[in-house]
């Protein structure tokens, strides 16, 4: 990426360190994967534990949630049923690794199953308890996009203190949830690399601060003559490589990276355009207040205010607005029914298709 590099001491830089993991929540994540890993070898003994994710290339949040990724050497079978989960559910509680025997579950996600649960905090640190998310996959592709975002953020100052306020604000509002329509940590990183990469080709010589990182990238996401709204984009250039005749109206932005390859973010999402909505009331304010923000009053815009709630998943919001959206969608069922049923009275006068169509 060939953008300048500039140290800042600005007070979105300033948030941004004090949004991240204290040096005793990171060693508490550390302890954590070292014991999941003991444990995970008593049923596989071939296994690895890696943490993937935020935690990998240094972007946790003081509430994220720590990814673990049990593997197994090449060629050996993965599992495709949640039996594994909930063996090492078990295994887990009885080693003392679940804080509240309601916080550990198993689910499926993306074809896989995931054991989810939550390690004892220390109250007397102020460390609260951390929310773990167990898959068992092979580990290179996982790594692949880590060391993918790793390389692509050294390079340039600002990058990670940008999307580290981003993902806060994502966080604040429930737009982290990408199968709502929001944008997750991934998501975000290659969308603020995409970025800074079209900005280097179209404006070279641009100064590379937090400030300048996120102007540029929330006019990206939201103005509609930028690649992301008309295509698919590459997050090595920034450029538009291909288009999806159905993206504007179920996705929100697709992005080609050398690993993944296609990664959809906010595919088929209802709350879109609330967070295109979003994004541009929050430009209106990062322009508004200026490169001088102070550290209080980034608070109060990227984190509500309460930095130590900053990361935490506001699942009561995406609720709301799903409830919002339900009812919105069978207001708008109803309303094409009657369309519909006028359109059939006046032709043949029918009228027994309405009921079928709500």
């Amino acid at each position: 990426m060939a953008a300048t590099a500039a140290a800042t001491t600005d007070g979105l830089t300033l948030l941004a360190s004090r949004l991240l993991l204290t040096p005793a929540s990171h060693s508490l994540r550390q302890t954590i994967i070292t014991k999941q890993r003991t444990l995970a070898t008593q049923l596989w003994p071939t296994a690895s534990v890696t943490a993937c994710g935020s935690f990998a290339h240094g972007t946790s949040l003081h509430n994220s949630d720590l990814d673990l990724v049990i593997s197994l050497p090449s060629r050996q079978y993965y599992p495709s049923t949640p039996s594994w989960a909930e063996r090492l559910k078990v295994l887990n509680s009885s080693n003392a690794m679940i804080a509240k025997p309601d916080t550990a579950y198993v689910t499926k996600v993306k074809n896989m199953f995931l054991l989810h649960y939550e390690y004892p905090g220390d109250p007397e640190g102020e460390i609260e308890d951390v929310k773990v998310d167990v898959t068992f996959q092979p580990l290179e592709p996982m790594q692949g996009r880590d060391v993918f975002l790793a390389k692509a953020m050294d390079g340039i100052q600002g990058v990670r203190e940008a999307l580290v306020l981003m993902k806060a604000w994502m966080c604040f509002h429930g737009f982290a949830e990408p199968y709502t329509g929001g944008i997750g940590n991934y998501g975000l990183a290659l969308g603020l690399i995409a970025c800074v990469n079209y900005v280097s080709r179209t404006q070279p010589g641009t100064e590379m601060t937090p400030y300048t990182l996120i102007c540029e990238y929330l006019k990206y996401c939201t103005d509609p003559e930028m690649p992301p709204s008309n295509g698919v984009v590459d997050a090595t250039t920034g450029e538009i490589v291909g288009t999806q005749p159905w993206m504007s109206s179920d996705n929100y932005l697709m992005v080609m990276d050398p690993v993944v390859r296609r990664h959809v973010v906010g595919g088929k999402g209802f709350r879109r355009e609330e967070l295109r909505e979003g994004m541009k009331g929050l430009l209106e304010i990062v322009e508004k207040e200026g490169e001088g923000m102070g550290v209080e009053r980034a608070g109060e815009v990227f984190a509500g205010g309460d930095l130590k709630r900053a990361g935490e998943k506001r699942r009561g919001v995406v609720k709301e607005a799903i409830k919002r959206w339900k009812i919105e969608s069978r207001m708008r069922r109803i309303e094409k029914a009657r369309v519909i049923a006028g359109a059939l009275r006046k032709e043949v006068g029918g009228v027994g298709l309405v009921r079928r169509i709500i």
